[in-house]
């Protein structure tokens, strides 16, 4: 109580010091995160490659339609220069409803193949980042947060299957999904619920066997958590606008998408 006091007395409150601390390990994580990473893109950039294969014969060619058809003024939705007409809005691989790159195509008419794949690694840092977040908030060292991260970017799952550009779309949104889902619930949060909601759907939207993979083990977290709680009822209860938040924003988000995969799935 007397460093309290004498904190107090000095202006600058004991509480905040020892908050600084942490916040400035999360930076430091992030800075070594993030220079790893870059370090490991710039082989490509060093040595003037890009990852081939499905990479550039599908995806690229679906993205570079992406964004001319927006640049031009026309639905992206049926692409007629593929197979002499391809439901693009049906297909998993067109990357529609993949955020970044329809972001970046808004703003891009002619995407390279560089641009291509420095979207594709960002989606390993962002998870990477996710990954450090989580160890941070369960009071991990930063030697931990780091190796961590480190392997879920550069590890066989994910160097292996570097050019199936939908699975490691997929793959670079668990870590997010995660953080934002245990947010929502311990702090009965509607915007982590909104995030998460999003998000998910985003990692759903892959409509491959790794988004389903992640999402019966989104979906058994939230069971684990429920199972695990003192009071199982009284939990869902003061969860149950969070619950139903996150519900409401996948239906609406995946509804359609995946009523048009359907019968396209089908054929």
């Amino acid at each position: 109580m007397a460093d309290v006091a004498a904190a107090d007395a000095r202006g600058v409150p004991q509480v905040e010091n020892a908050r600084a601390t942490p916040a400035a390990q999360l930076i430091a994580t992030f800075g070594l995160i993030t220079g790893i990473w870059l370090l490991a893109a710039s082989r490509w950039i060093l040595t003037d490659t890009v990852v081939p294969w499905d990479s550039k014969n599908q995806f690229y060619a679906f993205f570079r339609f992406l964004a001319s058809s927006i640049h031009n003024g026309v639905s992206p939705f049926w692409n007629p220069y593929h197979y002499g007409g391809h439901p693009s809005v049906a297909d998993p691989q067109s990357l529609i409803f993949a955020p970044l790159f329809v972001l970046w195509a808004l703003v891009d008419p002619t995407p390279s193949l560089r641009t291509f794949d420095l979207i594709v690694f960002a989606h390993l840092l962002i998870g990477g980042l996710a990954i450090a977040a989580i160890g941070w908030r369960a009071a991990w060292p930063l030697s931990a947060c780091v190796l961590a991260a480190v392997l879920f970017m550069f590890g066989g799952a994910a160097a292996g299957r570097l050019q199936h550009t939908g699975l490691i779309i997929t793959y670079g949104l668990f870590p997010p999904a995660i953080l934002l889902l245990q947010l929502a619930l311990e702090r009965r949060s509607l915007a982590s619920a909104l995030g998460f909601g999003v998000v998910a759907s985003a990692l759903a939207l892959g409509r491959n066997q790794v988004s389903m993979l992640m999402c019966f083990a989104l979906a058994a977290m939230v069971i684990g958590e429920v199972a695990t709680a003192q009071r199982p009822l009284r939990y869902l209860r003061e969860r149950a606008v969070v619950l139903i938040t996150i519900t409401i924003v996948g239906f609406a988000l995946c509804a359609v998408p995946f009523l048009l995969t359907m019968p396209f799935a089908g054929m």
